[in-house]
C-alpha cells in the first residue's frame, strides 16, 4: 500500500507544479481578467487535483499502518509537496539566472 503512495505523490507534485506555474507565471496582457477559461482550466483544476491526491496519499499512508494520525499524515504530504515544488522553482530560477549571465 505504501508503494502506491510514491507514484501518487509524484503525480500530485507534477500537478501542483503545473497548476502553480499556470496561476503564477502564465503571461497575460495588461487588464486581462483573472477568471479566464484557460487559467481556470490549466491552473485551478491541476492545483485542486493535486490537493485531492495529497489527501489520498496521507489517507493511504495511515491505512497502510503508518504511526501518525490522519491529520499529521495529510499535513506531512502537503508540506513535502510544497517544499519539493519550491525547491524545483528555486532551481529553475537559479538555472535561468546562470543562463542569462
Amino acid at each position: 500500500m505504501k508503494l502506491v503512495c510514491i507514484p501518487l505523490f509524484i503525480a500530485a507534485c507534477v500537478l501542483l507544479y503545473l497548476g502553480s506555474g499556470m496561476l503564477l507565471v502564465m503571461p497575460g496582457y495588461p487588464g486581462e481578467s483573472y477568471l479566464v477559461r484557460e487559467r481556470i482550466l490549466y491552473g485551478v483544476l491541476p492545483t485542486l487535483l493535486s490537493a485531492a491526491l495529497l489527501v489520498t496519499v496521507g489517507w493511504l499512508w495511515v491505512r497502510a499502518g503508518g504511526s501518525v494520525s490522519l491529520g499529521k499524515a495529510i499535513g506531512r504530504s502537503f508540506s513535502l509537496a510544497v517544499a519539493a515544488i519550491l525547491l524545483f522553482w528555486i532551481g529553475l530560477i537559479i538555472m535561468a539566472d546562470l543562463r542569462q549571465g
